[in-house]
Order: C-alpha cells, then structure tokens, then sequence
C-alpha cells in the first residue's frame, strides 16, 4: 500500500510540474523560464523538482512531445532511406518527424527559439546527432563513416538537422511537413552540395 501511495504521489508531482511547464512555457518563453518559477508555479519545493529531473532540459526531454517525436524515428530502416529510395521520394519517418513538429508548432517554436537557452540548443543538438549518428553507423553494420571522428560527425548531423528545423520554425513553417522533409531526405542521402545540383536539375 505504502509503495502505491508514493508511485501515485510521484505521478502527481510530475503531473503539477508538466502542467507548471507548459503554463509557464506559453507565458514566458524558454528564455525567461526558470526552475523556481517552476516550482512557485506547481506548488511544490526546488528539493521537490530536482528529485524527478536534474534541471528543465531534462524536463523537457522527457516531455510526451520530444518522447513521441523520438518514438517516430524507432522503427526507421535508415539503410533502406540511404541506398534503396529516390531523390523524390520523403523518407516516411522523417515525413512523421515534421507532422509531428507542425502539429505542435507552439511547443517546438519555443523550445527551438534562437534566443531561448544556449545549454538547452547544445543538448537537442548533441541528441539529434547522436541519435541519427547511431542510425546511420546501425546501417554500415559499425563501420566507420568516412574515416571522420565520431565527435566530429554527431556535431554536424546534430547541428544541421537542429538549424533546418530552426529555420523552418522561425518561417512561420513556410514549407510543408512533405517538402521539409524531402530536403532533410537529399541532405542526409547526398549531402548539401549534391543536393544543391539536384535542385538545380529539378
């Protein structure tokens, strides 16, 4: 009974911080957005929060928008986007990706705002690189990618996916979820130069 009570306890605290998160997060912004506003917010004690997050980036990495955004890219045969599809065709997780993203647009423009937290832009970035890299490096059987430094390729796979969807976010999502996610499918199969001349064939 007593394990009951504390597991409803945590899912409540969590709940209150959520609901603070959200809240405060279309009132302030990611920029002015601090762990005692949180926890004022909540009602609950700085000790409270930092017993169920080390600090509000991994709050917002385990929020239900970033975990299902993840979730999309799960079951993703990356081998099949890199060798087997056509330079027209959208890779079908990605095309998810971007739905994903406009269907939450508010929350994502927010946390991808370039004048919100410098710490939060290097964490989604070193995520996205990460695990796009261990996708990609899956597909190559474990070999090594160009002979380029692991660190060196999850930086670059971490800030181009990261500023594409930067962009798209702060146009207002000018382009659609199918044709954002066409270009992310050329710059991952071909590279931006490669896909430059595409562009240009097309």
């Amino acid at each position: 009974m007593a394990d009951k009570d504390r597991d409803l306890r945590v899912i409540r605290t969590k709940r209150l911080i959520d609901e603070a998160f959200m809240e405060l997060l279309k009132e302030k912004g990611i920029s002015g957005l601090t762990v005692r506003d949180l926890t004022q917010r909540a009602g609950i004690n700085r000790g409270t929060f930092y017993l169920h997050y080390h600090d509000i980036c991994e709050l917002i990495e385990r929020t239900e928008m970033m975990k299902e955004l993840e979730e999309l890219f799960r079951p993703a045969d990356f081998e099949a986007m890199l060798y087997n599809n056509t330079d027209q065709t959208p890779f079908g997780p990605i095309v998810r990706a971007f739905t994903h993203l406009s269907k939450h647009a508010d929350f994502f423009r927010a946390i991808f705002d370039p004048k919100g937290s410098k710490a939060l832009g290097e964490r989604l970035k070193y995520l996205m690189g990460t695990h796009m890299y261990d996708h990609v490096k899956q597909s190559s059987g474990g070999a090594t990618l160009g002979g380029i430094p692991d660190r060196y390729l999850i930086n670059y796979l971490g800030a181009a996916q990261f500023g594409l969807i930067q962009t798209w976010l702060e146009s207002g999502m000018a382009f659609t979820a199918e044709e954002m996610a066409l270009m992310l499918t050329r710059l991952i199969q071909t590279g931006p130069l490669q896909s430059v001349a595409l562009q240009e064939v097309d």
